[in-house]
């Protein structure tokens, strides 16, 4: 057997004995960004959850807890510090020998302001129909309940794709991302789902998931009928809504203008 010369010898010994770089810095910048999410998505829940428990029992009491609980959220969200991400630029180029897709990586970190919009345009929807109140007490009922039952398909979904980003990592690394990081928000506090190991069995999770979600739609759709429809149809004056639920006529103009701008911007 010919020997191979001494430098050649040490590139192949060293190539055979290189590391994969360290997954923590990538978890940790996950982290961030669904921490954002989470306060995001805690605060709407938690408003939306006033609303359905005045639609269920209206009361005067109920009624002012539901739009402080809106007005509450709303101001969350319009004041909320989006992240970048952290990662250098060899960090970043690093991240195929995990197997993780720099553009799925990136998402959660590019949709973080589309994310705000669509849950504040919600919230001014609610708000309106709670001002309106008692005329709206059936809308207020059932938006705030397909709301929430919306974002939980949203977390469900979340959950996947986050699964799916990392399913490649060690094992290890990734069972203590879930029990400690994830865990520790209220988007997945309750019941973290089942971890799948592979891409091919994250994909058949989603791929049944999308179509129970679908077919709750449809009968959401259903049921809702032209109340819902009308709901959506009518224009939205945040600002004034805000203003008619006592906000302060100073936050409720930063407000609206935070989400004008989020809204010129998708």
């Amino acid at each position: 057997m010919k020997k191979l010369p001494p430098l050649l010898l040490l590139l192949v010994l060293a190539a055979g004995c290189a590391k994969t770089p360290d997954s923590q810095p990538y978890l940790d910048d996950l982290a961030r960004v669904l921490t954002v999410h989470d306060t995001l998505s805690a605060s709407y829940c938690e408003a939306l959850e006033a609303a359905r428990a005045y639609g269920l029992s209206p009361t005067k009491e109920g009624l002012a807890e539901a739009k402080a609980a809106c007005a509450g959220a709303l101001q969350t969200a319009a004041g909320l510090e989006t992240v970048d991400s952290a990662l250098t630029a060899e960090q970043l180029e690093a991240m195929a020998s995990f197997g993780v897709s720099e553009t799925d990586y990136m998402t959660p970190f590019r949709t973080q302001e589309y994310e705000r919009l669509v849950r504040m345009q919600t919230l001014g929807d609610v708000l309106a129909c709670l001002n309106r109140a008692p005329a709206a007490d059936e809308a207020v009922l059932l938006l705030s309940e397909l709301e929430l039952e919306f974002e939980q398909w949203d977390r469900e979904l979340r959950y996947l794709g986050i699964n799916e980003l990392l399913c490649t990592l060690p094992a290890e690394e990734t069972a203590a991302f879930r029990e400690e990081t994830l865990a520790s928000l209220a988007s997945y506090a309750d019941c973290l789902p089942p971890w799948e190991d592979t891409r091919e069995a994250v994909a058949k999770r989603s791929e049944e998931t999308l179509a129970a979600m679908e077919d709750w739609a449809a009968e959401a759709a259903q049921e809702s009928g032209e109340l819902y429809a009308s709901l959506l149809g009518e224009a939205r004056d945040l600002e004034a809504e805000l203003e008619e639920a006592g906000i302060p006529a100073e936050e409720a103009r930063a407000i609206g203008e935070t989400y004008e701008a989020l809204d010129g911007a998708s």
